[in-house]
C-alpha cells in the first residue's frame, strides 16, 4: 500500500556488506525508463495493495481466522517473491547479523499486519484504510521527536490535516456502529508500521529490495504459522472459493504490487512514487463501496480527503538528510 517517509541522498544499511549502495533520492534516476510506464506501475501497485482489505473481508466470510489467513498470505507471497528473486540472479549471501535484522523486521511487521487485519474484523474496510494512512504523518512526528527538528509550515499543515481528518473519519453517525477497539487497532497498525518504516530505512538500505522483501515475508509467515498452530486455526478443509481468495490476496494484493512498485520506483524515483501511491486508499474506498456496499458519511469523506491531502503534502516535501528513512520498497503496509 501507500507511501513511506521521503528521503534524500544515498543510504547504506549497517547490516549490508559487499552490496551496492541504493540511491533513493527524491529525484528520478537519470537512467530511469519512461515516466509514463513508471507511473502506471506505481498505480498498478497501489490498486493491488488497495484490494487487500477487500480480499480480507471476503476471506473472513469464508471462515478464516486472522492468523491462519495471514500465514497463508505470506507463505504464498514469500514463495512468489523468492521465485522472482532467483529469476533475477542468485541472491547474495548475507552475513548472520543482516539476516537477524531482516527477521526482526519480519516479527515487527507481524504486529502491524495483525492489528490491521483485526481492525478489519471490527470496522469497515474504507475506515481501516483511511485511518491506517495516517502513518506518513506518524513517521514525521516520530522523526521530529527523535531528531528534535523543527517542522516546516507545510509539515505543520499536513499534521494538522491528518489529525483533523482522523477525527472526522471516526465521527461515525447513522447506521454504522463505531467500534472503538477497531479504530484503535487501525491507528495502532499505522503507528507500528511507522516504526517499521524508520527501522527498515536504517537496516535495509543497501540491500537488494526484492531479497529483503522475501526475507521479511518469510519471517512473517513463520510467526503467523506458529500462532495458527498454537491457536488451532490451521485447516485445509475450505472451499475452492476460499483458496482462490487466499491466492488472490497473496498474489494480487501482495507479491504483484511489491514487484510493480519496485519496477516503478526505478523509473520515477521515490518522491514521485510516493505521490502516485496516494491512489491506494482511494482504490480501497471505491472497491468497498462497489463490492461491500460500504458508504462514508459526508464528514467522513471530508476526513479521508484531509488525510490524503496530508500524505500528498508530506510526499512532496523534500526532507533533510537526517530524516532519511526507507520508502515503501519492501512490503505492503497491511
Amino acid at each position: 500500500m501507500g507511501v513511506g517517509a521521503r528521503q534524500a541522498g544515498v543510504l547504506r544499511s549497517p547490516f549490508a556488506q559487499n552490496e551496492p549502495e541504493i540511491d533513493l533520492s527524491n529525484e528520478s534516476p537519470k537512467e530511469a525508463g519512461p515516466q509514463l510506464l513508471g507511473q502506471a506501475l506505481i498505480l498498478l501497485a497501489a490498486a493491488g495493495f488497495g484490494s487487500l482489505a477487500i480480499f480480507a473481508k471476503y476471506a473472513y466470510a469464508e471462515g478464516f481466522g486472522v492468523a491462519w489467513l495471514l500465514a497463508l498470505r505470506f507463505l504464498v507471497a514469500a514463495g512468489v517473491s523468492w521465485l522472482v528473486a532467483f529469476r533475477q540472479g542468485i541472491p547474495p549471501r548475507y552475513p548472520l547479523i543482516t539476516l537477524i535484522g531482516l527477521l526482526a523486521l519480519g516479527v515487527l511487521y507481524v504486529g502491524n499486519a495483525s492489528l490491521f487485519f483485526l481492525a478489519l474484523e471490527r470496522i469497515p474496510a474504507s475506515w481501516a484504510s483511511l485511518l491506517f494512512y495516517t502513518y506518513p504523518a506518524l513517521v514525521t512526528m516520530v522523526a521530529v521527536l527523535r531528531l528534535r527538528e523543527s517542522l516546516s509550515t507545510t509539515r505543520w499543515i499536513a499534521l494538522v490535516a491528518a489529525m483533523l481528518g482522523t477525527a472526522l473519519v471516526v465521527s461515525a453517525r447513522g447506521e454504522v456502529r463505531l467500534s472503538e477497539v477497531g479504530v484503535a487497532m487501525a491507528l495502532g497498525a499505522a503507528l507500528v508500521f511507522s516504526l517499521y518504516v524508520i527501522l527498515g530505512g536504517q537496516w535495509m538500505a543497501g540491500l537488494r529490495a526484492d531479497i529483503a522483501s522475501a526475507w521479511v515475508m518469510s519471517a512473517s509467515a513463520a510467526v503467523f504459522l506458529l500462532i495458527s498452530l498454537i491457536g488451532g486455526q490451521v485447516t485445509l478443509t475450505v472451499s475452492p472459493r476460499a483458496w482462490a481468495l487466499v491466492v488472490g490476496m497473496a498474489v494480487i494484493g501482495t507479491a504483484m504490487p511489491i514487484q510493480a512498485f519496485l519496477a516503478g520506483l526505478k523509473r520515477i524515483g521515490a518522491s514521485r512514487a510516493a505521490v502516485v501511491s496516494t491512489f491506494e486508499p482511494v482504490v480501497t474506498v471505491a472497491l468497498a463501496a462497489t463490492l461491500l456496499g460500504e458508504t462514508l458519511a459526508p464528514t467522513q469523506a471530508l476526513g479521508g480527503a484531509l488525510i490524503l491531502s496530508a500524505v500528498f503534502l508530506l510526499a512532496r516535501e523534500r526532507v533533510p538528510a537526517e530524516w532519511q528513512v526507507q520508502p515503501r520498497t519492501v512490503i505492503s503496509p497491511e
